[in-house]
């Protein structure tokens, strides 16, 4: 609980000393502890016998917003619970309600509202339409086109928008591609440029973890790993760092793109063949070497999941050090970056 809201519950059980025990009141969230898609609530922060308003504002951040998915995130002191559980996505087209219970059995409601513009024309599915609003045209009537048929395996195009002949139009292959199987969604590769398939990052993602391993002086022998700090963490040859310069781009009409899990990247494999991949779908692919994930190795926090879509006799699924160092046998650590990145989304 932070200071000021530790000083209004003993400011309150002043004023309540001599009419009660001063059991402390439902004070351990307040409307900026609600948040989604890390836009935090706003609302009223003084706690009444009715139910308290938070209101989160998407319009701002957000092209478009699938409100009727939507996973929130509420910040809890020790000993508080939530009801009904904020991280299962549920549909925010109207206020959804959540009951705070304190650990001496206080209860606060909160009502929780969701503003953002629409994504009506991202959530259709096989044989549906898409609406699109264009200038001048009616509000109750608006333009729809037919989208493609996508089935239930393989990859298809990503709906981008109906264009002004009221015909649906597809993301390239080198922006982003659907997975019909898993509904999962790719970021496609260029041949060059900020998202080439060859640039190769460091994957640090934590500044509480020891994922830095590297030697600082010539040796073949690993010296104690550190922490990274949070600019190593942004800097832009870094995983987390590319992610956050593509989600500025609002690449596909998204900014929730994500380093994918191992389980996720092995999705995309192809075992057997010699290109692990479907090149037809995923061009600009690096085959020389391995596209990191979000996945630790084991207890190993310095190391991390790595998958190669060229089979050539070694694994194709292999752990790298997060840092992107090698060791040289006399000169020790040496800057290496053998991560290549391809992030992912879901499809809301």
């Amino acid at each position: 609980m932070d200071l000021c809201r530790r000083l209004r519950v003993v400011l309150l059980c002043l004023g309540l000393a001599f009419i009660t025990a001063c059991n402390p009141v439902p004070l351990s969230v307040v409307a900026s502890d609600f948040s989604i898609n890390g836009v935090k609530g706003t609302g009223p922060l003084t706690v009444t016998g009715s139910a308290q308003e938070v209101t989160i504002d998407l319009t701002n951040k957000e092209t478009c917003s699938t409100l009727t998915s939507l996973v929130a995130s509420v910040v809890l002191d020790d000993g508080v619970t939530i009801s009904p559980n904020p991280a299962v996505a549920r549909d925010y087209t109207s206020p959804v309600t959540f009951t705070v219970t304190e650990k001496y059995g206080a209860k606060v409601a909160y009502n929780v509202t969701v503003k953002g513009k629409t994504c009506a024309a991202n959530t259709a599915s096989t044989g549906s339409t898409a609406s699109t609003t264009t200038p001048g045209a009616s509000s109750t009537l608006p333009p729809t086109c037919t989208l493609t048929t996508t089935g239930s395996t393989g990859y298809s195009l990503v709906f981008k928008a109906c264009d002004a002949s009221n015909v649906a139009t597809y993301y390239d292959t080198t922006e982003c591609v659907r997975d019909n199987a898993t509904g999962l969604i790719w970021e496609g590769k260029t041949p060059f440029g900020l998202r080439a398939g060859d640039n190769k990052y460091n994957n640090l993602d934590s500044t509480s973890l020891l994922q830095i391993a590297a030697n600082a002086v010539p040796s073949t022998v690993a010296t104690p790993a550190r922490r990274p700090t949070q600019a190593e963490i942004d800097a832009p040859d870094n995983a987390t760092g590319y992610k956050n310069n593509v989600n500025a781009l609002l690449l596909c009409g998204s900014n929730r793109w994500r380093l994918p899990t191992i389980a996720e990247l092995q999705s995309l494999r192809l075992p057997g063949a010699t290109a692990q991949i479907d090149l037809d779908w995923f061009p600009n692919t690096n085959l020389n070497g391995y596209y990191g994930t979000s996945t630790q190795f084991g207890l190993q926090e310095e190391r991390s999941w790595v998958i190669r879509f060229f089979e050539e006799g070694v694994n194709t699924v292999d752990n790298l050090l997060r840092d992107g160092t090698v060791r040289h046998p006399t000169l020790g650590a040496l800057p290496f970056r053998e991560n290549s990145v391809r992030l992912v989304r879901s499809a809301f």
